[in-house]
């Protein structure tokens, strides 16, 4: 009985053993495995990127690999310096909600069409005083978006960079800006104040259509060619026309509904046909001009809240200086 108990016994002993190391293997598997999802995560949240050579030294630069923070750098592998981030570059089909932050080296001066468009989990972005030019729907559809800092030394903003940007709350358009493109800040509901510098001439159609939020709206003296641009910001309660401008262009600030006075200078010659329509609070036009000199401002159609508006006429924002009603 001693022998057999024994015998059990030394069978035993390298019974657990083996049991103890499978247990040990298994656990090191474990472990192995669960450092090499790690990795695998870790190596996921890190983008990656291609070039395209401009053949001058300098390149474009696309997204290979998505990651929550984008990085761009400021020379491909060649050594070619990154001037544009190319068209498409982090847009896909149906929105991108990976990318949460992005940085823009300061060799870049393009930002090409549609180069983050629907970008959705994109909260703010900062863009270098190098890059003078943003290309058409740049932006456009970032729903997340909420702070953008603009270059200092930008001159374009094409159509509809930053349209459809519904979480943006403030953007300030540097001096030095020219041109703004159609619907370029169109539908962007949050934004309630916006000054446009003297720098810029042209403020295309729709530029900032359908910002129901806008309260305070701020025109430069600069500008040549007013489109459009203020149609249906129905939060807009009065507008002054910078002195210089000559034409009033089509729908310009069509359907602003809560819009209830304007002031107009004598520079202007031309109101064109829908300027004011759908402007049914607007009570009060007051004109820098004489009365003669308004009777002469050409007035195209659809314009009858404008014209049904009691007029001030030889206006200053002095208040000792203001002329008389009609």
């Amino acid at each position: 009985m001693k022998k057999s108990l024994c015998l059990l016994i030394a069978l035993m002993i390298p019974l657990s053993a083996m049991l103890a190391a499978c247990d040990f293997s298994r656990q090191l598997g474990i472990l192995t495995q669960s450092s090499e999802q790690e990795a695998e995560q870790e190596a996921e949240q890190v983008a990656s990127f291609r070039f395209r050579s401009h053949g001058d030294g300098t390149c474009s630069v696309y997204c290979e690999k998505m990651a929550s923070e984008i990085v761009i750098p400021s020379t491909s592998p060649d050594g070619d310096l990154v001037v544009e981030i190319g068209k498409d570059a982090f847009s896909f089909v149906g929105g991108n909600t990976k990318i949460t932050s992005i940085t823009i080296p300061d060799s870049v001066s393009t930002i090409g069409e549609r180069a983050f468009y629907q970008c959705k989990g994109l909260t703010s972005i900062i863009i270098p005083d190098s890059v003078t030019v943003i290309y058409q729907n740049a932006f456009a559809r970032c729903t997340g978006l909420t702070n953008v800092t603009l270059s200092n030394d930008l001159k374009t903003i094409l159509g509809w960079a930053f349209s459809e940007c519904p979480s943006l709350t403030s953007i300030t358009i540097p001096d030095g800006v020219k041109y703004i493109g159609e619907y370029a800040f169109h539908a962007c509901t949050s934004l309630t104040s916006i000054t446009i510098p003297d720098s810029v001439e042209t403020i295309c159609e729709n530029a900032f259509a359908d910002c129901s939020n806008l309260t305070n709206v701020s025109i430069g003296k600069g500008v040549k060619e007013f489109g459009g641009a203020f149609s249906n910001c129905t939060s807009l309660t009065s507008i002054t026309i910078p002195d210089g401008l000559e034409v009033i262009s089509s729908g310009a600030f069509s359907g602003c509904t809560g819009l209830t006075s304007v002031i107009i200078p004598d520079s202007v010659y031309r109101i064109m046909s829908s300027a004011f329509s759908r402007c049914e609070n607007l009570t009060t036009v007051y004109f820098t001009g004489t009365k003669e000199e308004w009777n002469n401002i050409i007035k195209e159609g659809s314009n009858e809240p404008l014209l049904a508006a009691a007029k001030q006429y030889d206006y200053s924002p002095a208040p000792e200086t203001n002329g008389g009603e009609d």
